[in-house]
C-alpha cells in the first residue's frame, strides 16, 4: 500500500529529527594546571597540589566504562636539563602505569600525548567515550622557541684537609649537549688556589675561625634565556658540621642532596659519627 505523500515526509522528518538527536559523544576535560607558583606541583599552599589531582582524576576514571583516558602533557617553552626521573612527560607515563594497575579501573586504555610547549609545565586529564572525537593538543610555542638549560648542581666537601682546604665541584653530566661554555668561581671566604676556570677548584681557609663558606660559579656559553650563576653554601667545621639542610622539595633535588650526602659519607666517615 502506497503511502500518502504527507505521511512519507512526515515519517522521513520523524527520522531525521531522531539522526540529529543521537549527537556524536564529546571527550571530556576533567582537568588542567601548570606549575607556575599560585598553582604549584609541590607547594602546600594549594587546595590540590599534583598528586591529589591524579588521585582525584584516578577515582573518577573507577567510576567509568569503556571509555579511553588521555593524559595530554606540555614541557616549559624555558626548561632545566634533568635526569629522568625529574622530566615531566616521565611523570606522566608513570601516572599512566598507576592508572592500568588498579584493579577497580576498567577503562581501554590511558593514552599519553606529548602536546608541544607551553610557558609552563602543564597537563591535561581527558575521558574519551567511545566514538568521541580525540583531543587535540594546543600548545602555545614551536619548538625553535623552546630552549632546555643545564641544571647545574654544586657539590661540594667542605671538611678541611690537611692543608687547610676545601673543595667544590660541578659535575662533567651537567653540561651534556653544551659544546663549549666557560666557569668562573667566587667564594664567599678564603681563596681559591687551585682550579679556577675548571669544574673544580680549590679553597684555602685563610680565616679559620669562619663557620660558613658559599661558592658562587658563573657559566658561560649557555642560551640566552638561561640562568648564568649558581652557587652553594655549607657548614665549615671539622668537629660535628652540618652537610645540608632543605625545606619541602621535588624527588629530583631530594635525591640530588643525598647523592652529595653519600659523597660526604664517603669521604669523610673514618673515625666519625654519623647524624641524620
Amino acid at each position: 500500500m502506497k503511502l500518502p505523500f504527507s505521511l512519507t515526509a512526515f515519517l522521513i522528518l520523524l527520522l531525521t529529527a531522531q539522526v540529529f538527536a543521537q549527537e556524536k559523544p564529546r571527550a571530556v576535560k576533567f582537568d588542567e594546571f601548570d606549575d607556575v607558583v599560585e598553582n604549584s606541583f609541590y607547594s602546600d599552599r594549594n587546595e590540590l597540589g599534583f598528586e591529589q589531582r591524579v588521585e582525584r582524576f584516578t577515582k573518577q576514571l573507577e567510576k567509568e566504562r569503556g571509555v579511553w583516558a588521555y593524559i595530554v602533557f606540555y614541557r616549559a617553552r624555558i626548561s632545566s636539563q634533568t635526569f629522568e626521573w625529574e622530566d615531566f612527560g616521565y611523570r606522566c607515563y608513570q601516572i599512566r602505569s598507576q592508572i592500568l594497575n588498579n584493579s577497580r579501573i576498567k577503562v581501554k586504555d590511558v593514552v599519553v600525548i606529548n602536546g608541544g610547549y607551553r610557558e609552563n609545565n602543564s597537563v591535561e586529564f581527558w575521558i574519551v567515550p567511545e566514538n568521541a572525537e580525540l583531543p587535540a593538543p594546543t600548545p602555545t610555542f614551536d619548538r625553535w622557541e623552546a630552549y632546555t638549560c643545564p641544571k647545574i648542581r654544586i657539590w661540594n666537601d667542605t671538611q678541611p684537609g690537611e692543608n687547610g682546604t676545601v673543595r667544590f665541584f660541578v659535575r662533567q653530566d651537567n653540561f651534556k649537549g653544551i659544546n663549549e661554555y666557560s666557569l668562573t668561581w667566587k667564594v664567599s671566604v678564603g681563596e681559591i688556589v687551585s682550579g679556577q676556570k675548571t669544574n673544580n677548584i680549590e679553597v684555602k681557609l685563610n680565616d679559620t675561625s669562619a663557620k660558613r663558606i658559599a661558592a658562587y660559579v658563573e657559566v658561560g656559553g649557555l642560551p640566552f634565556p638561561c640562568p648564568k650563576v649558581f652557587s652553594e653554601s655549607s657548614e665549615i667545621n671539622d668537629k660535628l658540621y652540618q652537610v645540608d639542610e632543605f625545606g619541602m622539595a621535588t624527588n629530583g633535588d631530594v635525591k640530588a642532596r643525598l647523592q652529595n650526602f653519600y659523597y660526604t659519607l664517603h669521604n669523610n666517615t673514618q673515625g666519625k659519627r654519623l647524624y641524620c
